[in-house]
């Protein structure tokens, strides 16, 4: 293999490392995309933790509704950083989008069975 192809070998897999880095912003993502969507099998899928709770509670079809009454939706994500008390855990620091306007918010998701979840809204 030549030098350029071993590098672009080694920056793909870089890139591959990252994917995973930033698996919790893209739950956040996905949760959201989900929930504009009402696919409730995603969004139950997505979520753990108090999330998945609260699911459990009301039931898919009264959470989007209480979610559709805040106005609720995702604006942009600014960053994702390692939980310090839980290496399978991120926080992820999003702006979300409220009847009353939009406001910075911490959203943590946990690793779970391989993928992320969003654990506390």
């Amino acid at each position: 293999m030549s030098f350029a192809g071993r590098l672009a070998f080694a920056v793909a897999l870089v890139a591959c490392g990252k994917s995973t880095e930033q698996g919790g912003s893209a739950a956040v993502r996905d949760y959201f995309a989900a929930m504009s969507q009402k696919d409730c099998t995603a969004l139950r899928e997505l979520s753990g933790g108090k999330v998945a709770a609260n699911y459990d509670k009301v039931g898919c079809s009264k959470l989007l509704e209480s979610y559709a009454e805040m106005g609720l939706q995702l604006v942009d994500i600014q960053s994702e950083v390692e939980d310090g008390r839980n290496s399978n855990a991120r926080i992820v620091r999003a702006t979300i989008a409220f009847d009353k306007g939009p406001r910075e918010v911490l959203l943590r998701v946990e690793r779970s069975s391989g993928r992320w979840v969003l654990v506390s809204l």
